[in-house]
């Protein structure tokens, strides 16, 4: 690890020399991006110690335990409860994931709860698995990705508000076209163009239907477009000077759905729009939002959400100078030429040496905390480099050939050498 943020500060060092060649536009423009992401951080850093400090994850907490790790660092205890309850719910269930679905009687108080497969809950596991780094190919035995697939897509007690989760997945995993297509017609299924979806009723009446399904078709967008652009436009019809609406009434959740939308499309204009309106919506506890004007814990949850897929946004939007890309990589790959030249007497090491080269779909991000740096990758699902932008989240990758963050609070170096792809990362 020290080897590796030694080599992310050289090549920082060797860029930062260079800066002066950026265009006043490429300055002035990352400069506000910074100023953004260090405010967000604040608020994703006070969201999640508000939300998740000392919680204890459990399967069923899986959509939380994915807003908690795509935000922050989780304790070591947290990440290996969540790991060790999956793993015995796997052995206990010979293979399966039960959700508890709350039973209600005629009065609609609980009486109890049913354990039913779901999509979502697969999905979720899988891409929790997949921001922390781990195999979720061999978890207890079992392919967390067979086993989502195995489960179908015609389930019933379907959140439709979690299907980006679903579609998620699927780009993670690389499932075949046929299910990615069976599970986006569920939504489009109930989508009318000129009205909307219609979830649980009120066609295009509410910012949240529209955005939670413009958010799990974003990882396809480019063979949804129809869809895309139809959403879009009713989306804008949603909103106020007061915030994005759901049946008319401005809040920090809808809000935070059309800004989530937004960040997963990459529309620049819009998630900035969504962005400022969302902080209006913030207590006096940065990172907090609120619900009728009371610090709420859904609205948290719900922003948090948001904010990750912005951050991941606006990193996506660093302009790094075409030349100084190409020198940066040059001579980083001269150093890992010579350093592999020096270990190669020590026995073979280029099989161990290529395998740590991650492969497709790999980024990592790195946020300085009590001076020090911690850099959080995100794995590959498999080992070509090709990027794919219709196939996965566009907030993960560009595509580029080399990006290089250089702002106050995040710092992350990713190169794109030939057919494999290096990340500085741990």
């Amino acid at each position: 690890m020290k080897k590796l943020m030694s080599t992310c500060t050289a090549l920082l060092l060797a860029v930062c020399m260079l800066l002066p060649a950026y265009s006043a536009f490429a300055a002035t423009d990352n400069d506000k991006i910074g100023e953004r992401l260090e405010k967000v951080t604040s608020q994703t850093e006070g969201a999640t110690n508000y939300l998740y400090k000392d919680k204890d994850f459990g399967v069923a907490d899986a959509v939380d335990m994915l807003a908690a790790v795509r935000n922050y660092d989780p304790s070591d205890a947290q990440v290996d409860g969540f790991m060790a309850a999956v793993e015995k719910e796997l052995k206990v269930n010979g293979g399966k994931l039960y959700y508890p679905v709350p039973v209600y009687d005629d009065n609609y108080a609980q009486i109890g709860t049913n354990n039913t497969e779901e999509l979502e809950l697969y999905a979720a596991v899988i891409c929790v698995y997949d921001a922390m780094g781990k195999d979720y190919t061999d978890v207890a035995g079992y392919d967390l990705s067979k086993l989502m697939q195995n489960c179908g897509t015609a389930v019933y007690g379907t959140n439709y508000y979690l299907y980006r989760l679903v579609t998620e997945a699927c780009a993670i995993v690389d499932a075949p076209q046929s299910f990615v297509q069976s599970v986006i017609k569920n939504l489009t299924d109930l989508y009318k163009m000129g009205e909307g979806p219609d979830f649980w009723g009120g066609y295009g009446a509410s910012a949240d239907d529209l955005g939670a399904f413009l958010t799990a078709l974003a990882p396809y967008a480019d063979d949804y477009k129809a869809y895309i652009d139809d959403a879009v436009k009713l989306l804008e019809k949603n909103v106020t000077d007061a915030g994005y609406t759901s049946w008319g009434s401005a809040n920090a959740d809808s809000t935070a759905m059309a800004l989530m939308a937004y960040s997963a499309l990459d529309d620049q204009e819009k998630a900035d729009k969504a962005y400022d309106l969302l902080c209006k919506f913030e207590s006096k506890t940065t990172g907090v939002f609120t619900y009728d004007g009371e610090e709420n814990l859904l609205a948290t949850k719900d922003a948090l959400t948001a904010l990750g897929y912005y951050t991941d946004h606006l990193i996506g939007r660093i302009v790094i100078d075409p030349v100084e890309a190409r020198e940066a990589r040059a001579d980083h790959q001269e150093e890992r030429r010579e350093d592999h030249c020096k270990q190669e007497h020590q026995g073979n090491h280029q099989e161990e040496h290529f395998q740590k080269i991650p492969g497709h779909r790999q980024q990592c991000r790195c946020r300085r905390r009590d001076g020090h740096y911690r850099c959080r990758r995100l794995p590959a699902a498999g080992q070509k480099a090709q990027i794919n932008r219709s196939k996965h989240r566009p907030h993960l990758t560009r595509g580029a050939v080399f990006s290089l963050l250089f702002l106050p609070q995040v710092y992350a170096i990713c190169v794109y050498p030939n057919s494999n792809l290096f990340v500085v990362s741990d």
